[in-house]
């Protein structure tokens, strides 16, 4: 069996692995050396480094480890490690600026992104990262609103056009709201939920903040998830991916070798709330690839095939914009859409809002149905007798 896993794995994502283990302490230099020597497809490599989101951790290990790539995949591999420095560079200023702007007022906490990347490697440009993450209390939405306003972003789908009843009746079946600065092309993701099923993560806004911790910036303090938090999210977010990166799995793996005790934690939380047993497969997953654990597990061996595509990243990110935002356009046109909005600012609108009088008149009306139902029935026996 063991032989069997091993066969589905390529000698490019075999060396991929070898130097991701270099972020675990568990590398091999003689092995590393051996299969950047055996390479079949040096651009497949790189293909599959851009794909898997790990353009700034394999490039920075090849450097510290001065193994020597074909020069034309080695520029290619350094214009995309420079493009990326220099957005995360940007996203690691905006973080900054906006934390200092958000913490005079309401309590917020960083995740994923900027803060993970300092967590796991000590380094806040290191990680891959597309955007900022960001938890509120829901009750500080409006607030945060105003703030992220005054900073030059602004939603993606302006929400404030609807009354405050009518967007605390459906912010339960929504977990975040995308901002964005037109000038930096910075990207917030604003979240009150972290899941989009509360029963995954059973825990208040207040339960969040008691246990977080401070992690230092730049030589700025910021908020991020306690330690269980934050390994509960990264398992139930790659759940929701399907492991389709490696940089996910890369982020249990380290995130258990710091702390060995997160895993039990994860499985006794897992077994406690009864949640399905199928939540901790990123663990199994991690310990398969970097571990060379649970070599006979089927689901793993079948899963590692899926991490052989080698289509650039960016493409695929585009596709997935293109197709989120096209879904978004269609459900705010749609009719069901359209029911959803009346119906909300009439019977839950706000006092302030134009929809007061109308709404007023239509529940008059839908109340009184019945009695004039009654009324009618009674003139008819009348009439009749």
């Amino acid at each position: 069996m063991e032989q069997t896993s091993k066969m589905k794995i390529s000698k490019e994502l075999k060396f991929i692995i070898e130097l991701l283990k270099n972020q675990v302490n568990d590398f091999n230099l003689l092995k590393i050396k051996s299969y950047s020597t055996e390479m079949y497809s040096w651009n497949r490599f790189v293909s599959l480094v851009i794909k898997h989101r790990l353009v700034s951790v394999i490039y920075t290990s090849l450097q510290n480890l001065e193994v020597e790539i074909p020069k034309e995949e080695a520029e290619r591999l350094k214009y995309h490690f420079e493009l990326e420095r220099k957005k995360n560079f940007i996203l690691n200023v905006s973080l900054i600026n906006l934390n200092d702007a958000l913490e005079r007022e309401v309590r917020v906490l960083w995740f994923k992104g900027v803060v993970q990347s300092q967590r796991m490697y000590g380094n806040p440009l290191l990680r891959s990262y597309s955007d900022l993450d960001v938890l509120i209390d829901q009750n500080d939405l409006y607030k945060v609103d105003e703030i992220l306003r005054k900073e030059g972003y602004f939603p993606i789908n302006d929400w404030t056009k609807y009354s405050k009843s009518h967007f605390s009746k459906y912010s339960e079946i929504i977990k975040e709201i995308g901002y964005v600065n037109h000038k930096t092309k910075v990207f917030i993701d604003l979240h009150w939920n972290l899941v989009f099923a509360k029963q995954l993560f059973p825990y208040t806004f207040d339960e969040i903040y008691e246990s977080s911790i401070e992690l230092e910036l730049h030589s700025k303090k910021v908020r991020s998830l306690g330690e269980l938090h934050n390994f509960i999210y990264l398992n139930l977010h790659g759940c929701f991916d399907d492991w389709k990166n490696l940089s996910q799995l890369l982020d249990i793996q380290v995130s258990v070798n710091k702390e060995p005790v997160l895993k039990n934690k994860y499985i006794e939380f897992l077994k406690y709330h009864r949640l399905s047993d199928s939540l901790a497969d990123g663990i199994n997953l991690s310990e398969f690839i970097f571990s060379e654990k649970h070599l006979s597990n089927q689901t793993c061996i079948n899963h590692i095939s899926q991490f052989e595509y080698a289509e650039e990243f960016e493409k695929q990110q585009k596709f997935l914009r293109i197709h989120r935002l096209i879904r978004v356009s269609k459900f705010n046109s749609s009719l069901s859409y359209k029911i959803i909005s009346l119906e909300a600012n009439v019977f839950y609108g706000d006092n302030k809002d134009l929809w007061r009088l109308p709404r007023s008149l239509f529940f008059l009306y839908y109340i009184s149905v019945p009695f004039r139902w009654l009324g009618r029935k009674i003139s008819r026996k009348k009439s009749l007798s």
